[in-house]
């Protein structure tokens, strides 16, 4: 069964406003899957962001904490099992950004499965200012 637009959903999506001088940001959900069968993501694109890719921070190998590339750019959302994208932890870079970004802003995903199915996903992400995110805790949405 070929996997579609509507199985995935991101819930409580959100996103950090860009710091001043950055090109960069990051974006935050619950992605689950709505299907019978595990979905690897393997491909990430936006017509609406230059670039997106998922990353997580963890132990690199001198054990200083840092933003490490996904391993294979591989993200399983299973279903049943919730997988979270949460400051911290696992995350969606948004990269080569011109300006800030607005109070809520669509973004269109072009997500690539490793089954071979390729769809777009429109999810509308709320912006929250970094200080916001700093005073919760990694599984929450920030409260405004």
């Amino acid at each position: 069964m070929a996997t579609t637009s509507d199985q995935i959903q991101f819930i409580g999506p959100y996103a950090g406003q860009k710091n001043p001088g950055a090109n960069s940001s990051a974006a935050f959900a619950l992605v689950t899957n709505g299907g019978d069968e595990a979905i690897n993501i393997i491909g990430w694109s936006s017509p609406t962001v230059p670039m997106v890719m998922p990353m997580y921070f963890g132990l690199d190998q001198n054990e200083v904490w840092s933003m490490i590339d996904v391993p294979s750019r591989i993200v399983n959302v299973s279903p049943g099992v919730p997988t979270l994208f949460a400051p911290g932890y696992l995350h969606i870079m948004l990269m080569n950004l011109q300006s800030e970004l607005p109070e809520s802003f669509d973004l269109v995903f072009t997500i690539k499965t490793e089954s071979g199915t390729t769809f777009d996903k429109t999810v509308t992400f709320e912006t929250v200012e970094w200080n916001h995110l700093i005073r919760q805790s990694v599984p929450s949405k920030p409260v405004l």
